[in-house]
């Protein structure tokens, strides 16, 4: 082989690679790529999501107001269903009290029903009320005007049911 075609070869070969770069670059996007870094992640406190209270969860605690008759009212609701009642004088629940008191909630009802059950020694007895939170930490309870009757809403009318607001003592 000559050199003149030694030339000619190396001229074919080198046409060919430049025309297959050609070939390979025009099929590459123009976009311009960034180069992957992984930024680095910040310590973000997982908070867990919120779970909305139940009637009866936001009820259990101390809560205390004066009736519509000026009477000072005392509530504690616990969370085995017991609850201690003060009103006037009357203390219902404590622990000297022989009876068992205990609470029971029905949120389905509206307005809520509020029951306190007194057992003495087999007899039962049933406070009937009615219930609503104004806001978290203050609740309105109307009472039955006998054992028998339940309140079906709440007024500022006539005082011969009972109705308190009560604040929240925790």
């Amino acid at each position: 082989m000559n050199y003149l075609s030694k030339f000619r070869l190396i001229k074919y070969i080198l046409g060919f690679n430049i025309i297959l770069m050609l070939v390979l670059l025009s099929s590459c996007s123009t976009d311009k790529v960034e180069p992957i870094i992984e930024k680095p992640k910040p310590d973000i406190i997982k908070k867990r999501p919120v779970k909305r209270k139940t009637f009866k969860e936001k009820l259990i605690g101390k809560w205390t107001g004066i009736n519509n008759h000026g009477k000072n009212v005392f509530f504690q609701f616990m969370k085995n269903n017991r609850v201690i009642m003060y009103q006037g004088n009357k203390l219902i629940g404590g622990k000297d009290d022989y009876r068992t008191v205990n609470w029971a909630v029905d949120s389905g009802k509206n307005p809520v029903h509020l029951d306190v059950i007194i057992n003495n020694e087999g007899h039962i007895s049933r406070f009937r009320m009615i219930a609503r939170f104004l806001n978290y930490n203050k609740i309105q309870i109307r009472m039955g005007k006998n054992l028998y009757s339940r309140p079906t809403e709440f007024s500022d009318l006539g005082t011969t049911w009972l109705q308190v607001n009560l604040d929240r003592r925790y």
